[in-house]
């Protein structure tokens, strides 16, 4: 039973952890130009629909191909974190 109960307990904390590593890189390579909230940019809201709307593999492979992007994400898996996390600011 203690078992059960501390595999439960362990597992919800594993959730908020890997959520921060995705906000994490995301205030690392994405809040200066972006913002905290995804709208300081008039170019680029990332909040709207018009980036909401398009597919994780699209938003990957902008990220990873764009001039100024790919020089901040490191590798296609960052990419994919920082898309998980845009995913959190849909309005």
């Amino acid at each position: 039973m203690k078992k059960t109960a501390m595999i439960v307990a362990l597992s919800l904390l594993l959730v908020p952890l890997a959520a921060f590593g995705d906000e994490a890189l995301y205030k690392a390579k994405c809040l200066s130009c972006h913002g905290a909230d995804g709208k300081k940019s008039a170019k680029a809201d990332l909040t709207s629909a018009k980036t909401q709307d398009k597919t994780d593999d699209a938003l990957v492979q902008y990220l990873t191909t764009h001039a100024i992007h790919k020089s901040k994400v490191a590798s296609a898996d960052d990419a994919r974190s920082v898309v998980k996390y845009l995913r959190t600011l849909k309005k």
